[in-house]
């Protein structure tokens, strides 16, 4: 599968070969769509408020979480108590799941935090950063988050639901997918092994 980077159709596409974990997403330039539990059409609408940072401006203000840990550790401490707090589930995803599971930390070259919540929950957690003084970033297939120069990725899909497995970082404990072995296996392959490359070119690596 070729994927051609920056449109969020392709990166939709990517989440739906990703079988059992894309969660019937369909993503297009204008709306999410999300097939519920139970068959039914969860529509979560695209739409950026006014004073959204840019994807540029994300760009420009970003520092990777494993170049400035005090700073990552600080947004995911907060947002763990606003999850736990806001009962919002959630659990760590993609290149800041494979970390934290493998190296007990973040990956040299990952330049966010990725978590995934419920698209039911977007709104209301929306509201909540905001509140905390995050700013909002883009919103295609996942909704960007930015403090102190941390972008937290928040990707939208309802299928992952508890029972949660946990990963302990630094005396607290963080929701990871339950069949961790089964998605890192999905996303990366060999995911065992250090390949050098940053957890975002290795799945493109994959599936190109």
């Amino acid at each position: 599968m070729k994927i051609k980077l920056g449109t969020a159709i392709n990166i939709g596409q990517l989440i739906e070969s990703l079988s059992p974990y894309s969660g019937g997403c369909v993503i297009t330039p204008i709306e999410l769509e999300y097939a519920s539990e139970n068959g039914e059409p969860a529509r979560v609408n695209i739409k950026l408020f006014n004073d959204s940072l840019t994807l540029g401006q994300v760009k420009a203000m970003m520092v990777d979480p494993y170049d400035d840990v005090e700073s990552a550790d600080k947004v995911l401490i907060e947002w763990n108590e606003v999850a736990i707090e806001n009962s919002i589930d959630y659990v760590l995803v993609c290149g800041t799941c494979l970390g934290f599971y493998r190296d007990g930390g973040y990956i040299k070259g990952d330049n966010d935090i990725d978590i995934c919540i419920n698209p039911k929950d977007l709104e209301r957690t929306v509201k909540v950063l905001k509140e905390r003084g995050f700013r909002l970033g883009r919103r295609g297939g996942s909704q960007h988050f930015m403090k102190n120069n941390i972008l937290l990725d928040a990707w939208l899909k309802p299928h992952f639901e508890p029972p949660y497995a946990y990963v302990q970082y630094k005396g607290k404990l963080y929701p990871i997918p339950h069949d961790i072995d089964r998605y890192l296996t999905a996303l990366y392959g060999d995911w065992r092994t250090p390949s050098g490359q940053s957890a975002k070119e290795a799945v493109f690596a994959r599936y190109k």
